[in-house]
C-alpha cells in the first residue's frame, strides 16, 4: 500500500506544531522505508511557499531535500490538473485536495493528512491512524 502525504503532515512537523511528534513518526517510517511515501510535486512546493516565511532560507534547501530524499515524487500531469478541476466542484474539494485525490486514485494510495474535507474522497488516513493510534 502507498501513502500519499499532504502537505500539512510535513508543515505539523517543520514548524512543531501541535502534532510535530505525530508527524515526525510518519515521516520516520518513510524515511526508513517502512511505508511507501509518496508526496507530489505541487504539494511539496505548497509546503515550501508556507515554510518560506517561518525558515531562512538554509533551512529551506535542507526542508526540499529532507522531502526529496524522504518521500517517492508523484509529478503532477496536466491531465491530472484537468481530472481535478472536473471532480474537485462534483466532490466540493478545493483545488489542492481535488489535485491530492485524484493523484491518489492514479496511485492506488491512500492520503495521510490532517485536513479532514479529504473524509469526502473515502481514502484519506489520519496520520496518528497509520501509527496504529485512535485519531
Amino acid at each position: 500500500m502507498s501513502y500519499l502525504i499532504d502537505t500539512n503532515v510535513v508543515l505539523e512537523f517543520i514548524l512543531d506544531r501541535d502534532r510535530q511528534r505525530e508527524a515526525e513518526e510518519v515521516i520516520r517510517l518513510a524515511a526508513d522505508r517502512r511505508i511507501d511515501a509518496v508526496m507530489t510535486d505541487f504539494h511539496m512546493d505548497a509546503a515550501l511557499i508556507v515554510a518560506q516565511r517561518f525558515l531562512d532560507w538554509g533551512r529551506l534547501i535542507k526542508l526540499l531535500f529532507l522531502m526529496a530524499k524522504v518521500f517517492r515524487m508523484y509529478y503532477v500531469s496536466l491531465r491530472d490538473r484537468l481530472d481535478a478541476i472536473r471532480v474537485g466542484g462534483s466532490m466540493g474539494l478545493d483545488y489542492d485536495d481535488a489535485v491530492l485525490y485524484i493523484c491518489a486514485k492514479r496511485l492506488g494510495a491512500h492520503i495521510v493528512s490532517y485536513d479532514r474535507d479529504l473524509d469526502k474522497t473515502g481514502i484519506r488516513v489520519e496520520p496518528g491512524t497509520l501509527l496504529g493510534r485512535s485519531p
